[in-house]
């Protein structure tokens, strides 16, 4: 299995976000100290590039400089070039039927073990596998001028064990092999199975309170500070 994973240096709702400090090391490298010896890739921007380009990566992990035209892309563009980061990486690939995980650093305590397993999906007639989270609570959409009940009736008391569940994607990880990613143009081609995260693997940090959160929890966790000053 070959990971690939993108990195940016500014965010818009948690200010430089992925190098943001999680217990002593920064965000990234806490969500990938896991895969130290896995095949990974980094597409990075130029500013993200600054914080890479002294450090002494782990030679399984390779730093890739983004192109011009998906810089230009985030800039000018509502919509995210990360699929086509993705389609420009699977060509490259030696071997089409290799397994491709798409990650994110913003899912800090995904394991290995995790990874390893939802890979294993594919060998079951998935064509990908997507990680999820489901809550077995009362849910409602916003549509703005009221909230459309999701998952139950608004009449009827339940038990919210008896509720259907409410399935919410995470960019914990999207795996598939690269033949599939290139023929269907998608991270995620169908049929998907949708893998679910424990609660903790299932915490993601878009806001500053989630990373507030994330904080609370690494300090409960080993240290990955030995493992980042081996790379400085």
């Amino acid at each position: 299995m070959k990971f690939f994973s993108i990195l940016k240096g500014q965010s818009s709702r948690t200010p430089e976000k992925n190098f943001a400090d999680l217990a002593g090391v920064p965000l990234w490298f806490y969500a990938f100290s896991t895969l130290l010896g896995e095949q990974l890739t980094l597409n990075v921007d130029s500013d993200a590039l600054k914080y890479l380009e002294n450090l002494t990566l782990p030679s399984s992990w390779r730093v890739l400089t983004r192109e011009s035209k998906h810089e230009a892309w985030e800039k000018n563009r509502t919509d995210s070039p990360v699929v086509d980061m993705l389609l420009d990486f699977c060509q490259v690939l030696e071997n089409e039927q290799e397994v491709v995980c798409l990650t994110h650093a913003t899912s800090p305590f995904v394991s290995l073990e995790t990874f390893v397993a939802a890979a294993r999906k594919l060998d079951e007639g998935y064509l990908s596998v997507q990680s999820v989270s489901r809550i077995n609570d009362f849910a409602w959409i916003d549509e703005g001028n009221r909230l459309k009940p999701l998952n139950f009736s608004p009449g009827i008391v339940q038990r919210t064990q008896d509720l259907n569940p409410i399935v919410i994607s995470k960019g914990a990880f999207f795996m598939a092999r690269a033949v599939d990613i290139l023929s269907t143009k998608s991270r995620s081609p169908n049929p998907s199975y949708y893998y679910d995260l424990s609660p903790l693997e299932a915490v993601e940090i878009d806001y500053p309170s989630d990373l507030e959160v994330a904080r609370c929890i690494a300090a409960g966790l080993p240290s990955t500070l030995p493992l980042w000053n081996s790379l400085m």
